[in-house]
């Protein structure tokens, strides 16, 4: 779903007024990260970390079995090149012996490895928690360079008391299609104080 989202018109039509048409495009990719951040269709960040340790370890394996069967690969060579004129085989091996290591050190660094060797509990970085953030981090940086660097306004409904700037706007406008729990409010108020002590120590 994330690779052919794209945002209905009348949406496109309302988030044009907010952010200006041309930004609507730099909207619709951060739905799609968002998207992809929540999928739960993909495996989880242990069973893709178990599944790159086994790939570090079949890479091993075949490495260690290349480097101890010189002769056999000698033969399988010469027949190779007195057969089919294949001259470079030899070479060949070589370079695969090569990227077996690589791809074994590929595999076995990577972040999700290392969450597979040392299991944690709590929730991993990449939960939806984490993608809502994203996503408010991006819709946030995306007014700022349509309204020339200017921090999205807070506007306070005086009757009800919730916010109705142009970012929770926003978020309410995103909220049924991207199945938002919120209208992304707590995350924007986050970003409006983190500009502003920015700002202050300028």
């Amino acid at each position: 779903m994330s690779k052919t989202f794209h945002l209905p018109d009348d949406v496109r039509a309302e988030l044009s007024k907010i952010f200006g048409e041309s930004h609507v495009p730099a909207i619709e990719t951060a739905c799609r990260r968002y998207l992809v951040w929540c999928d739960d269709t993909k495996p989880s960040v242990r069973q893709d970390g178990d599944r790159l340790m086994e790939i570090s370890k079949k890479a091993l394996e075949l490495r260690e079995l290349l480097k101890g069967s010189r002769t056999a690969l000698d033969r399988a060579c010469l027949h190779a090149s007195e057969e089919f004129g294949k001259h470079d085989t030899r070479s060949w091996v070589n370079d695969l012996v090569e990227r077996l290591r690589i791809l074994d050190a590929l595999a076995y660094e990577a972040p999700a490895s290392e969450r597979a060797r040392n299991p944690q509990r709590g929730r991993p970085v990449g939960t939806r928690n984490t993608a809502e953030r994203a996503l408010a981090f991006h819709l946030w940086s995306i007014y700022r360079a349509g309204h020339n660097g200017k921090i999205p306004p807070r506007v306070v409904d005086p009757v009800k008391g919730t916010e109705i700037g142009p970012m929770s706007k926003t978020g309410a406008i995103l909220g049924p299609i991207l199945h938002l729990p919120s209208d992304l409010s707590r995350y924007f108020r986050e970003l409006r104080v983190m500009d502003r002590n920015i700002n202050s120590t300028k």
